[in-house]
């Protein structure tokens, strides 16, 4: 008996410490995909350092929020998936009011090339659980 209350013991923390490694990697991988999309930002649009401290300021808000979207919309991918869009759509226009003019216009051609990879990662996300 006692050596069962020890592994249900055991098999909890187990469970509750792969739900943290999975957090976790979620965190870092908004990490990653914020620093590429920043690298591009900056390349692309030449950003003053103010802009970019701007800019990343809403993609650190963003990330928080995507947490959050997660949360709420757990086993209802549809949901997730349409509350991410409208999401997008809010800090993609944050975004484009801290450019000027010239800058808006390479920023959506920028935007564009993601929600297009976006969509291809959501098609292949499917298949790939197909596949399975």
């Amino acid at each position: 008996m006692k050596n069962f209350k020890v592994m249900g013991l055991l098999a909890i923390c187990l469970i509750l410490l792969a739900g943290n490694n999975f957090a976790q990697g979620w965190q870092q991988r908004g990490q990653q995909m914020q620093a590429a999309r920043m690298d591009t930002l900056k390349s692309r649009l030449k950003l003053t350092d103010k802009q970019v401290s701007q800019i990343q300021d809403i993609f650190t808000k963003s990330r928080e929020e995507i947490s959050k979207i997660r949360e709420d919309n757990i086993g209802d991918r549809d949901a997730m998936m349409q509350a991410m869009k409208e999401h997008n759509d809010k800090t993609y226009n944050k975004i484009e009011k801290v450019l000027t003019p010239k800058q808006n216009k390479i920023f959506q051609q920028i935007k564009a090339d993601w929600i297009k990879r976006a969509e291809e990662r959501r098609q292949n996300f499917g298949q790939r659980n197909r596949n399975n």
